[in-house]
């Protein structure tokens, strides 16, 4: 399952999603330290991973203020 519509997706393998709890607003981001640790939890739980999606939920910059 592919949580982005961009044509690109998919190539990057790992991906964080903010997504604000108020107004919808999801912005994709791609960290190679964040590529890092999830590969590592993956090695300790013996798992190969082929990708990893993380969701951030909480309020945007907009709707924090």
């Amino acid at each position: 399952m592919r949580s982005c519509v961009h044509s690109e997706c998919g190539t990057h393998g790992r991906a964080a999603f903010a997504i604000c709890a108020n107004c919808g607003r999801a912005s994709e981001v791609h960290d190679p330290a964040l590529e890092r640790v999830l590969r590592r939890i993956a090695r300790r739980q013996g798992f190969q991973t082929n990708s990893a999606t993380v969701e951030l939920s909480g309020l945007c910059e907009a709707c924090a203020h």
